[in-house]
């Protein structure tokens, strides 16, 4: 139950850290909403791996190849949830018509439960 709530936790900033980036560059910098989402999900995902290594799942791995391999499985099952986001976006702002802002804290609350199924079960099990 403390390593649901740790994630929790770890989810939260995630997806708050997502969200700010997001909004700043879309807000301030006027970039395109797809390289919005793209740059502040790559910054979130880095973020995450390593809160979630040490934080949430205590892997205290010291073997630089063993940790750039949990890293490179992470970033791959992130990018799995990276294109979910990127499609959510694309379909719900270009078919739907949808705001992109409420699109984005959508497709991060469907991240975080399938983010949490493979960080516990497939890279950080023990």
């Amino acid at each position: 139950m403390i390593e649901i709530f740790k994630y929790g936790i770890i989810g939260a900033l995630t997806t708050f850290l997502n969200i700010f980036i997001y909004f700043i560059l879309r807000s301030v910098l006027n970039l395109n909403y797809i390289l919005s989402s793209i740059i502040a999900w790559i910054l979130a995902l880095i973020f995450s791996f390593f809160a979630n290594k040490n934080f949430v799942f205590e892997k205290k791995e010291k073997l630089k190849n063993k940790i750039l391999k949990e890293f490179l499985f992470f970033a791959f099952t992130r990018y799995i949830t990276g294109v979910l986001d990127v499609g959510i976006m694309v379909i719900g702002v270009e078919v739907f018509k949808q705001d992109d802002k409420l699109l984005k804290i959508i497709s991060n609350v469907i991240g975080i439960i399938l983010n949490y199924i493979t960080s516990k079960f497939l890279i950080f099990k023990k």
